[in-house]
């Protein structure tokens, strides 16, 4: 391989690594914008997305926010990052903070059915309704042309008169975020609603006009088709959905695309519900057609989860077939705050296995004051313990995103994607059959990904435009016993599928109802030419949605087979030759295993990584390559030769796959031998080594190196300085009766003639009463405080006296203010009141938010001190234990820590010669673990299956070992009060009444022997 590849890969540029989105959320400083941004690029971020979201006070598209946008720009520029755009005040995208959509005209519409039996009988054009989340107006009609100019002059022009002059440069593009043309918002604007009585479909003023002049019919003639199972349903169907998607792609996704090619900015960024052709259909249309104008497609992932493959390989797809170098996923959000660097990986690595190449990590809080901390966590940046240490992934992600954007994706299956079958079959009363279709379709995915074939899905309306008979020239092959495995001169030639850039031998076609006639036409010829299609059962039954003789005929051609693994494994195993084939050591296929195949001139690149989160493999790989075959690290750049044999046109390897794990193998064609093609190892197997595992006591010396937390997120409150106190209730429904109590005065003062902004300045006195328990008298060393967020605005009184707040730096957060009250405190219970006076955070039906608005917060008793609990309820402060055990610290004193604790012991080792001493544990309950042998750093243990070797740092004897267990924000933040840790996590989940708890749960921390 070229040594200018080697060295990209050992070193790549910033353009391959991560760019988050950066959440600004409060009222922006350049001082502070201009620290995060130092903190991104020390930790490996090549970027970040300039992206407004909730708690936002600096007014959005202000001239204040203009000039915040230029000094992240001039600093992104003096460190060589980019600093890309975002495109909407929170999402989706199109209503420019509502300034757009306070217009009629360029509103959001829906067309309402009124529903009696099996007829129509009332349909009237509706609008969205006001909604808070769009500010007190409503989304944008994104299928209105002149909708979408004003957006884009409200936006996008104005992003580029101030830093225009960087555009393509230090500015390299702008994220759109879930367009659609048919936002759910509740109220009349409900998708199906008053017992299926009513149903809106998308719509827009000039619908019913573009449709006749595309379809050649009245759409309101066949009104009832879209809902009602009747003879030529499936066709009128179809023709709204595609004029539906035709409309939106016109009017928005290429009316940006060309503005931002024109002005040298890449768009990026993903659309609403990508992930079944169920919810494409009602909010998009369909995915694939909308990447084309897409400089840099992209999806989301949510959740800890690996579960839908359809997302990724529908944009990677168009990418590999329309040449688009970069595909990206926002990734990462709602895993919530205890999500691991190995979550990390095992998401990251299936998304890059599936084609994603460029990381849009969600999220990155500038502040974490009030509601900012639960917005759909993570929160991956400087508060989080594990922050510095974030290199060590970011730089893995950096590597393989380089070598996974150089050669060419390398498969031989099209997968005929059945979007225009749903449109066919999809109602708005009844999606049973959209289910099944899309079910199908899912499975078929993720048995080809399980069988290690891979392939690209083929949009019928993409190949229409961009498919094609191509005929490909196969060299003659064969073995000689003097040459070995040869292929010689030209012999002949094969039809194939060519899709714009991407070539295909095989055409698989999912369980469907219909074909697009231009996909039929080009089906029928390939098979003509001798070209193989399968088809999965049911295959379809109709062309353009109408009978076709000649279908019939086309059916009893090609290889038509059920739709289950087996019968696909044995179809293709006849037919194609594995570019990758995986097996155990009983010779067992391992369907955990998924791989990417890229070609550059004198290379093969394969990476292959286990999706199993918890079982680990020992594999033998086939790779159908020949050469000298290499392992290149991804988290050093390290490359190295590793054994190999020959199999006729395969190198054979042993490969060992950890839980999560992952190995990027590269075959050097031009670097061959003979003793190679011989089935010689070359270099030869290293010499077992006999390994010892280190005994480790049971019993630990320790270290904090953070300061400990009490949470306290329950309180009794009290309207005034006289009024009642209410029950003992977390401090979020405090908030949520405040700003209820707040509106009906406000309203009551409106009505008596006062007006509302007096009485909203002025506030409500409000006063909280928090209390903890000291058992034990405070050492003299010991520090001891009180944390609030906006500690400014509160009168503090700990013990009946007052606390005057004075500035003494934050803790983990910018805004999460330290309060010295040792003096105060005392053995016992310890009272704590905060007087305020109360005003709502946001201006009034909407979500603006106020720079003198209150968000009442869970506050923090930090120190050097243990927690002590009854049954996880009854939380007291205690000494410090002298030692502690190996196993789960929550329990030993640290239920609500973040941060790093130093373990430490002292073990004898005999360090006998030819022998390697292994630190191993069975389980890590922590982000990183750092171990130092002897005061010598001896590395990170991070990742399955938690094992360092530190042979090289021992000596006879006594040797000091420390690990330094660095976890999450989780046990301090929450959510708390819901039943074990959850894989999908948002604002609601930290104030869930219905599965509300009064005990607190914790995620483990520590390590398991």
């Amino acid at each position: 391989m070229a040594e200018d590849i080697k060295k990209g890969f050992r070193n790549p540029g910033k353009e391959f690594r991560g760019v988050p989105f950066w959440s600004w959320n409060d009222e922006l400083e350049d001082r502070e914008l201009v620290r995060q941004i130092r903190e991104m690029d020390q930790k490996g971020w090549g970027g970040f997305f300039m992206h407004s979201r909730i708690g936002l006070i600096t007014p959005y598209l202000s001239g204040e926010w203009m000039k915040r946008i230029r000094t992240c720009v001039k600093e992104a520029k003096r460190r060589g990052m980019g600093a890309w755009l975002y495109d909407e005040d929170r999402w989706p995208s199109g209503f420019a903070g509502g300034m757009v959509t306070a217009k009629d005209e360029n509103k959001m519409k829906g067309l309402e059915c009124t529903i009696d039996g099996e007829n129509i009988t009332d349909v009237r054009v509706i609008t969205g309704p006001p909604n808070p989340w769009f500010n007190n107006n409503t989304y944008l009609d994104t299928m209105n042309a002149r909708a979408v100019d004003e957006f884009i002059e409200s936006t996008y022009e104005a992003y580029y008169k101030e830093v225009g002059e960087e555009f393509g440069k230090s500015v390299p593009g702008i994220f759109t975020d879930e367009p659609n043309y048919f936002t759910f918002q509740g109220g009349n604007f409900a998708a199906v609603r008053e017992g299926g009585k009513k149903a809106v479909i998308p719509w827009t003023d000039n619908f019913a006009e573009a449709f006749k002049k595309r379809k050649g019919y009245d759409i309101m003639e066949k009104l009832p088709l879209l809902f009602f199972d009747r003879e030529g349903c499936e066709k009128v169907r179809y023709d709204y959905w595609e004029t539906a998607l035709e409309l939106f792609i016109e009017a928005y996704s290429k009316r940006i695309y060309d503005w931002c090619e024109k002005h040298n900015l890449r768009y990026t960024g993903h659309y609403l519900c990508e992930d079944t052709l169920q919810s494409q259909i009602l909010c998009i249309g369909a995915a694939m057609p909308h990447y084309e104008y897409m400089h840099v497609p992209g999806i989301d992932h949510l959740c800890r989860n690996i579960s839908n493959i359809m997302t990724p390989k529908q944009c990677s797809s168009v990418a590999h077939q329309l040449g688009k170098s970069r595909v990206l996923s926002e990734t990462y959000g709602c895993s919530g705050q205890n999500f691991s660097f190995v979550g990390r990986k095992w998401i990251g690595d299936w998304e890059f296995v599936l084609g994603i190449n460029l990381l849009n990590h969600h999220l990155s809080l500038y502040s974490m004051k009030g509601c900012r901390k639960r917005d759909y966590p993570p929160n991956i940046f400087y508060q989080q313990p594990w922050w510095k240490y974030n290199n060590v992934i970011e730089n893995y992600f950096t590597r393989l995103s380089y070598i996974l954007t150089r050669g060419r994706h390398k498969c031989d299956i099209l997968v005929v994607h059945p979007i225009g079958s749903a449109w066919a079959a999809y109602s708005r009363l009844n999606t049973g059959k959209v289910d099944e279709l899309s079910n199908a379709f899912e499975q078929l995915s993720a048995d080809l990904c399980s069988l290690q074939r891979d392939y690209d899905y083929g949009d019928e309306k993409l190949m229409e435009k961009y498919a094609r008979l191509a005929w490909t020239e196969i060299p003659a092959k064969g073995m000689d016993e003097n040459r070995g495995y040869y292929e010689g001169a030209f012999k002949k030639r094969l039809p194939r599928i060519q899709v714009g850039e991407a070539v295909y031998e095989i055409v698989i076609i999912p369980p469907c109802l219909t074909l697009r006639g231009n996909t039929f036409k080009l089906l029928k010829n390939f098979v003509d030419a001798g070209g193989v299609v399968i088809a999965l059962e049911p295959t379809p039954s109709m062309v353009d949605c109408q009978p076709l003789d000649d279908l019939k005929e086309f059916i009893n051609k090609i290889k038509v087979i059920p739709a289950n693994r087996d019968s696909i494994k044995i179809a293709l195993d006849e037919i194609l030759e594995p570019e990758v084939l995986i097996t155990d050591r009983k010779k067992a296929g391992v369907s955990a295993i998924y791989y990417q195949h890229r070609i550059t001139e004198d290379a093969d690149i394969y990476f292959l990584c286990n999706t199993d989160y918890e079982k680990g493999y020992e594999t033998i790989a086939k790779l159908n390559s020949t050469g000298k075959v290499e392992e290149w690290d991804l988290f050093t750049g390290k490359i190295s030769e590793i054994p190999f044999q020959v199999k006729g046109k395969y190198v054979q390897i042993e490969l060992n796959f950890a839980p999560a794990g992952s190995h990027l193998i590269v075959v050097q064609k031009k670097e061959i031998a003979l003793k190679h093609i011989l089935g010689r190892f070359f270099p030869h197997k290293k010499k077992k080594v006999r390994e010892e595992k280190i005994k480790l006591k049971n019993e630990w010396e320790y270290f904090r190196r953070d300061m400990n937390a009490l949470t306290l997120d329950y309180c009794r409150y009290r309207i005034g300085d006289r009024g009642k106190w209410s029950e003992r209730i977390p401090i979020w429904k405090v908030q949520r009766e405040l700003e209820k109590y707040s509106t009906e005065k406000s309203a009551r003062s409106k009505q008596e003639g006062e007006g509302t902004h007096s009485t909203e300045s002025q506030g409500v006195k409000v006063q909280m009463e928090l209390t903890f328990n000291i058992d034990c008298e405070i050492s003299e060393n010991a520090g001891m405080f009180l944390v609030l967020e906006n500690p400014a605005i509160y009168k503090i009184e700990v013990n009946g006296r007052e606390v005057e707040y004075k500035e003494s730096g934050y803790w983990v957060d910018i805004s999460f203010k330290k309060i010295d009250i040792k003096s105060f405190v005392k053995k016992g219970e310890n009272v704590i009141i905060l007087t305020c006076n109360f005003r709502a955070p946001t201006k009034p039906g909407t979500m603006i938010y106020l720079k003198d608005g209150v968000e009442l917060e869970s506050c923090y008793i930090v120190g050097d001190f243990a927690v002590e609990h009854k049954e996880r309820r009854e939380f007291k402060i205690v000494p410090e234990k002298e030692k502690l055990l190996t196993g789960d610290l929550v329990d030993q004193g640290y239920p609500f820590f973040a941060g790093t604790i130093a373990l430490s012991q002292t073990i004898n080792v005999k360090k006998e010669k030819d022998r390697r001493y292994i630190l191993e544990f069975n389980k890590l309950n922590a982000i990183v673990a750092s171990v130092t042998v002897n005061n010598r750093f001896a590395g990170l243990i991070i990742f399955p299956p938690f094992r360092l070797d530190i042979t090289d740092l021992l000596k006879k004897g006594e040797n000091r070992i420390t690990l330094e267990l660095v976890n999450s924000l989780h046990n301090l933040l929450g959510p708390h009060h819901k039943q074990g840790e959850l894989f999908g996590v948002g604002p609601d989940d930290f104030m869930d009444e219905a599965n509300w708890r009064d005990d607190y749960f914790f995620v483990k921390y520590g390590v398991e022997l």
